[in-house]
């Protein structure tokens, strides 16, 4: 865990997400991997410099934290984007959690960027805790892409 932001770190996710695809084979359930970030963080570094973007990443982090359950898992994937680990959650219940991710982020960020999520659901979208993670971030460039605020993974096939 990351002492500052109080996320998982990126590289504990793939063996979290390994577990969760065992657990979920074993159990036949589904679970979901939500990505979430904002439009052209590159663009907010520089013009709010690096001290503010770390304070923002903190809160943004935080903030998720408070609107998450407890089995739920906050992942700093990089930047200001993270993934959020939904046990026994299908994409419909994911959307729900992304929609809300975001609008709390989106009042941190205040005029900073817009945020965008993608879904990727097990074992719809992927079988695997690589595949979830790759599939959840071109749902969320997707949305970007689209300017929408949620994609989900089974919307791209």
């Amino acid at each position: 865990m990351d002492s500052a932001t109080g996320a998982t770190k990126r590289y504990h996710a793939d063996r979290l997400l390994n577990t969760e695809v065992e657990r979920a084979r074993r159990y036949s359930r589904q679970f979901t991997l939500v990505m979430i970030g904002p439009d052209k963080w590159d663009e907010f570094v520089p013009v709010n410099g690096r001290g503010q973007a770390e304070r923002t990443v903190t809160a943004l982090s935080h903030e998720y934290l408070t609107k998450l359950r407890h089995v739920d898992t906050l992942i700093h994937i990089e930047g200001a984007t993270f993934a959020v680990l939904l046990p026994e959650t299908p994409v419909s219940g994911a959307q729900v959690v992304a929609e809300k991710m975001v609008d709390v982020g989106e009042i941190i960020l205040g005029g900073g960027g817009e945020l965008r999520a993608g879904i990727a659901g097990f074992p719809d979208d992927e079988v695997t805790g690589q595949g979830l993670i790759r599939e959840a971030m071109e749902a969320l460039h997707f949305a970007e892409a689209a300017s929408i605020r949620v994609a989900s993974r089974s919307l791209l096939s």
